[in-house]
């Protein structure tokens, strides 16, 4: 490729994603914390709260609440050591402003490193800067909500970006202490980086997890994470699921269509379709060998597949198709990759079916087919990066 058209695509790319972090960041975090009228986030309400319990020594997992906390021991007790230090507004604000700092800056050096591998790095960042546009609704709620899933974001590509195995191990035990439904992304990015890189970021992961029982003791931890499991179980029922306007793809389905009682076998069904996409992934990991534009792929590929089967989060999951779309348009196949994706995303947007109600279609109707289309796609330009590979 053309030197000077790198050179003029990282320029462009620094420069917007500059721009909008400093506008987040202001929006978020300054001009936030100096209007006293300004609402708590929700979400980073839950894991306050979840902080003062450890100070009282309560139980941190009360289903009864109205917004239980239903993340680990791990990262309650990370969040009482860092933001709780703080006063809350100004705590909030500064979780506000890491996110976007994190996610924006992050996106930056992925990137930046993605593009000397595209064929065209001014189309890879036009498809960047599409993704962004027609996500920015998904990035805005998850700002006004406080939710941790930027940052969880900016922590997967930043692991595929490192050239660290400890900081990528470090950052995989942080996400999974999180959110351990991620360990389906997990699995996917340690296709691309092989089984002993595997076991390194598995012993990593699993050491944060079994980091209390310093504290609480094998009988006192083993508690907690009982409390933890049921909390889950009764919380994150079926009637919840499907009731719940921040669904998963499965509770979507199973509104739209009525059957209340299947969102656990849809599920099951998501789970299933990424589970034969990531051994297929493995088949050609095997066949091509290790590189990073294979974990480019790969962490594109778990990224889509976890649209499929995220518990909840669908309104603002969005974003991930940032990392998602940049990637299989440097690396793809791109112009129909990159065509029905806009398309079904800006269908997405809008309400077509008159029979459901305004929020279904707004929040689910379209994007629950837009997500499978999606996969199915992605898939199709997984397999182009694998005939290239072999042209």
């Amino acid at each position: 490729m053309p030197p000077e058209e790198l050179r003029r695509s990282r320029l462009l790319l620094a420069a917007v994603l500059a721009v909008l972090a400093a506008y987040l960041a202001a929006r978020f975090g300054v001009a936030w914390y100096l209007n006293p009228g300004s609402r708590m986030p929700g979400d980073f309400e839950v894991y306050w709260r979840a902080a003062e319990r450890l100070v009282s020594q309560e139980s941190i997992y009360v289903p009864a609440d109205a917004s239980p906390y239903k993340y680990s021991l791990a990262f309650a007790e990370a969040f009482r050591f860092t933001f709780f230090l703080l006063e809350a507004r100004l705590a909030a604000a500064v979780w506000m402003t890491l996110s976007v700092l994190g996610f924006f800056g992050v996106l930056y050096v992925y990137v930046r490193r993605l593009l000397p591998l595209a064929r065209s790095p001014l189309y890879a960042v036009g498809a960047l800067f599409a993704s962004i546009a027609l996500s920015w609704s998904g990035i805005l709620e998850t700002l006004n909500y406080g939710q941790v899933d930027l940052l969880l974001v900016a922590g997967a590509m930043g692991a595929v970006a490192t050239s660290s195995v400890a900081a990528r191990a470090a950052i995989w035990a942080a996400i999974l202490a999180v959110k351990p439904h991620w360990g389906m992304v997990f699995l996917a990015v340690s296709i691309g980086g092989g089984a002993r890189e595997f076991l390194k970021l598995s012993a990593a992961a699993a050491l944060v997890y079994l980091a209390p029982i310093a504290w609480l003791g094998p009988s006192g931890w083993a508690g907690s994470l009982a409390e933890w499991v049921t909390c889950l179980r009764v919380q994150q029922d079926a009637a919840f699921m499907t009731s719940h306007l921040n669904l998963s793809l499965a509770a979507v389905l199973s509104r739209i269509t009525g059957w209340t009682e299947g969102v656990g076998t849809l599920s099951a069904i998501g789970i299933g379709l990424d589970l034969v996409g990531l051994g297929w992934l493995l088949a050609l990991r095997l066949r091509q060998g290790e590189s990073l534009r294979f974990k480019l792929v790969a962490l594109a590929f778990g990224l889509t597949g976890y649209l499929l089967f995220s518990p909840l989060s669908w309104r603002w999951f969005v974003f991930l198709w940032c990392p998602i779309v940049v990637t299989y348009a440097s690396l793809g196949p791109r112009e129909l990759g990159l065509t029905a994706w806009a398309a079904l995303a800006f269908l997405a947007r809008f309400r077509f079916f008159g029979a459901l109600s305004a929020e279904d279609v707004h929040f689910a109707g379209v994007r629950a087919g837009a997500t499978v289309a999606l996969f199915v796609v992605l898939a199709e330009q997984v397999r182009g990066v694998d005939r290239q590979a072999k042209a």
